[in-house]
């Protein structure tokens, strides 16, 4: 616990932060893909960027710092304070906190009259609809959605190819 302690970064952050928080007069990119966007736009726009690029560059700043906080606070949570020198790692964690990457906006939501979005976690398992791609076809409503994760779930049961017919997310019909 002490080692991971000390290695808690207190001055990167900060400057993240500051630079993030004045994005009307200062860009800050943390991470290396940034760099080409950056260039380009700089190349484009003679060595000027615009607001919007510094304020998109302001919230991909906060959202690392944000990654990093969250990160720190998945590891302590999940140690238990004891008398003794060294704590001992809980089995589950008292607090676990999730970033969530926006995929796309949906055609509605649950009923049509509502609006929807489909977020997927930020390092999805591999297999799942997070990381599935719509090949054709209209936006997606959330019942399509629901209805695809029904399919997929009933379908991967089989070692041979199946397929299902599914309404309501309630699978109506298999065949393999």
């Amino acid at each position: 616990l002490a080692d991971a302690v000390e290695n808690i970064d207190i001055g990167g952050p900060a400057m993240l932060r500051s630079a993030a928080k004045n994005f009307a007069r200062v860009a800050v990119a943390t991470d290396p893909s940034q760099y080409a966007e950056l260039l380009a736009s700089l190349e484009a726009n003679d060595g000027q960027l615009s607001a919007a690029t510094r304020f998109a560059f302001s919230v991909a700043a906060f959202n690392r710092v944000a990654q990093y906080d969250a990160a720190i606070s998945n590891y302590l949570s999940a140690v238990t304070a004891t008398d003794a020198d060294v704590p001992a790692r809980a089995e589950y964690p008292a607090q676990m906190n999730s970033t969530f990457v926006k995929v796309m906006d949906l055609r509605y939501g649950e009923n049509p009259h509502q609006s929807g979005a489909f977020y997927r976690d930020l390092y999805p398992v591999p297999g799942t609809l997070a990381t599935f791609q719509q090949l054709q076809g209209k936006e997606l409503s959330y019942n399509n959605l629901a209805d695809a994760d029904a399919a997929w779930e009933c379908v991967r049961q089989f070692d041979a190819p199946a397929c299902v017919i599914v309404k309501h997310a309630n699978p109506c019909g298999v065949a393999v």
